[in-house]
């Protein structure tokens, strides 16, 4: 079962302001409320000798006559959109709010019951929010000795640098790897996937393409669709898309994309991409 106890607060919206009670005195205000109405009479009516205002006195609701005036209003809870201490704010709040009201003489769950559930939420809150406060130390002080550890074992690797002379199976009966060796790149592979895509702008064009391993960048050529092609530089970029535009409606156009970088310097140019303008 997830554990939603020590859960992250979500931002306000709660419908409770900034201001509000301490959960402890949220517990404490509850407890002495529902300790000093706990023994009320449970369900008075008139007739009964009872006058209405007498001190410690709650009239029930409902029994026919005794219901308010319906008017289709709904209880609003809200209770999976509040973080732990809004829930706690509202649930002490009702038991306030019970205490001395005179509309609710028999809760359910009853006073006491529900006294109980609160106050072990409380102070299960309360744990919780030590144990995240104790974590924060903990981890604070992991963290400076780790940073003392990693100052130690850099001098240390300073050291047997220079004692092994570069030695490679020396360097490794110290406990500490050996840097790979530096690996040739080779000769790039030209870009694949180039598509070509209107996006309803007249005169103007997308082209997008897949990336190169180890490319620094791409040249980007364009020719019209004539043959023998007549292939000129339109863009030097980093990026894999280029955006277009101005070109002459009707026209069609011709792409191809190399990557940059390599033994070579460049990969072979990529297969052709062909479009009109429109």
């Amino acid at each position: 079962m997830k554990n939603t106890l020590c859960a992250p607060a979500p931002d306000e919206g709660s419908g409770l302001g900034a201001g509000s009670k301490t959960s402890e005195e949220i517990l404490q205000e509850a407890i002495k409320y529902v300790q000093a109405n706990s023994a009320v009479n449970p369900n008075p009516r008139y007739g009964q000798g009872y006058t209405y205002g007498q001190p410690n006195l709650r009239y029930g609701v409902g029994d026919g006559e005794d219901l308010p005036a319906p008017q289709g209003a709904k209880v609003r809870l809200d209770l999976y959109g509040r973080n732990d201490a809004n829930l706690g704010q509202l649930a002490g709040q009702h038991i306030t709010a019970m205490a001395s009201n005179l509309n609710f003489t028999a809760p359910y769950p009853t006073a006491p019951d529900f006294l109980t559930v609160f106050t072990n939420f409380q102070n299960a809150l309360a744990a919780c929010e030590a144990a995240k406060q104790a974590q924060k130390q903990a981890t604070s002080f992991k963290n400076e000795e780790r940073d003392i550890l990693a100052l130690y074992l850099s001098q240390r690797g300073d050291y047997v640098q220079s004692a092994s002379n570069g030695n490679a199976p020396v360097i490794l009966t110290s406990g500490f790897d050996v840097k790979a060796a530096p690996t040739p790149v080779g000769v790039l592979a030209p870009p694949t996937n180039l598509v070509l895509t209107l996006n309803g702008v007249k005169g103007a064009m997308l082209l997008t393409y897949s990336g190169v391993p180890n490319a620094r960048g791409f040249l980007i050529e364009c020719s019209k669709d004539v043959l023998p092609r007549a292939f000129t530089q339109v863009k030097n970029t980093s990026k894999t898309s280029y955006f277009m535009e101005n070109m002459e409606v009707g026209e069609t156009y011709v792409f191809r994309v190399a990557a940059q970088g390599g033994s070579t310097g460049q990969s072979p140019w990529s297969d052709e991409v062909i479009r009109g303008a429109a």
